[in-house]
């Protein structure tokens, strides 16, 4: 394969990218619903007592309940100490936290102790698995990387 043909494939592979990394983003800063509350899950839970809030999540447990809310559905999971996972499943009008909200998840800066998600459907925070988006920028972040190292061999 020539350079040329090297460049504008891997161009257009990046175009293709960037559209679905930023395809309908919102302002990631906003803290409030602009169009309306969302219902999100609301539990609280321990992973040796009484698990109800835990995954796999079932949304039929009780204790498990619903919340209108006007900012983003959250899903907190932290290991508290060893053995014991703390499960918290809320609104983000329902945490006091210091940081602009983005509906993306995000790793506690503390090795090993959790992570913390935050969703804009109504029941999202019932999750488990990245959303598809996610996988999309995977695939073609390899198909990048896949034919650069063919081009320049």
């Amino acid at each position: 394969m020539d350079i040329t043909a090297c460049f504008y494939l891997t161009l257009t592979t990046l175009l293709i990218m960037v559209y679905f990394v930023f395809a309908g983003e919102e302002d990631c800063l906003a803290q409030y619903r602009r169009d309306g509350p969302i219902l999100c899950f609301d539990c609280l839970s321990f992973s040796n007592i009484d698990n109800y809030c835990g995954d796999p999540f079932n949304e039929t447990t009780k204790g498990v309940k619903t919340t209108l809310c006007n900012g983003y559905c959250v899903k907190w999971v932290r290991n508290v100490r060893p053995g014991v996972v703390r499960y918290q499943r809320t609104c983000s009008n329902n945490l006091t936290i210091t940081m602009n909200i983005n509906a993306v998840c995000i790793a506690e800066s503390r090795p090993r102790t959790g992570n913390i998600c935050f969703c804009e459907k109504a029941k999202c925070n019932a999750g488990t698995s990245l959303k598809p988006e996610t996988h999309v920028r995977s695939l073609m972040t390899f198909l990048i990387l896949i034919i650069l190292l063919t081009c320049f061999r």
